[in-house]
């Protein structure tokens, strides 16, 4: 009889647990994965289609999400289906979406992280981001507007197995430049070029002469040498146009690049 009843107590117990677990998860959001694992799958317009084919009812508790380091009904609460509209405002910084945010109100959790009020916010921040970043960018687009670029490169075989590599730099913006000239499949840099451009230069050509070895070393041979020129302009500390230092970019501008390749026998 003694082993019965604790039969029957393991049972309760059992069943309690079960029931505890069910409220605690899945059995009280309807079942289900959380839908916030799945939104990268879905554009702007197949996420809308989601968030309005969510059951309004569908929620976390407060008993599960962040709850045990304050527990009892320390964690968050909220629908999923404001869940989901919060996330499309944010996507498309619309704050239209979060009219149809609603918070849910539990004494068992804290709801104010899904609500009108944060989607507001949070939407808010996003275009004074968005703001800045292109505020940002036109600032660094008129710190570089009219630096030098470079043209098509020239190649020139030269007596012994060499070549003479020549580019056309043409600009306006006076300044100070940076060329560098890399072999890449050997990731081995063969030439770099400093200098300052003046007020009125609108062109300027470089020329190199790169011996045979050089360039092969102990490559086997045929083979062909893909090179890459890239042109910096070394921009001021503080770029015309970005009075606010968050607005400043970093001193080296990647103006262009021009890639060819070198044959040998």
């Amino acid at each position: 009889m003694r082993h019965e009843s604790q039969g029957r107590q393991g049972w309760v117990r059992a069943l309690l647990g079960a029931a505890l677990a069910c409220g605690l998860s899945a059995c009280a959001q309807e079942g289900g994965e959380d839908p916030a694992n799945q939104y990268h799958r879905y554009s702007n317009e197949q996420l809308e289609a989601v968030c309005l084919a969510m059951s309004p009812s569908w929620h976390v508790s407060g008993l599960t999400d962040g709850a045990w380091g304050s527990f009892p009904g320390g964690g968050r609460t909220y629908y999923y289906r404001s869940a989901c509209f919060m996330e499309l405002a944010r996507r498309t910084g619309n704050a239209a979406w979060c009219d149809r945010v609603l918070q849910r109100r539990s004494l068992l959790g804290d709801g104010s992280a899904v609500s009108p009020a944060s989607c507001q916010a949070m939407v808010a921040q996003g275009q004074a981001l968005q703001a800045m970043l292109q505020q940002s960018a036109a600032a660094h687009a008129a710190a570089v507007q009219g630096a030098f670029v470079l043209g098509q490169p020239q190649v020139q075989p030269l007596p012994g197995g060499g070549w003479r590599i020549s580019v056309d730099l043409q600009g306006t913006r006076p300044g100070r430049y940076r060329l560098e000239l890399d072999r890449l499949n050997a990731r081995k840099r063969l030439r770099t070029e400093a200098w300052t451009l003046t007020q009125g230069q609108t062109l300027q050509t470089q020329q190199w002469d790169l011996s045979r070895e050089e360039v092969v070393g102990t490559t086997p041979l045929p083979a062909i040498f893909p090179l890459a020129i890239s042109l910096f302009y070394l921009m001021p500390e503080e770029p015309t146009g970005a009075s606010d230092p968050v607005a400043a970019k970093p001193l080296e501008h990647l103006g262009s690049v021009q890639n060819l390749t070198l044959s040998a026998q």
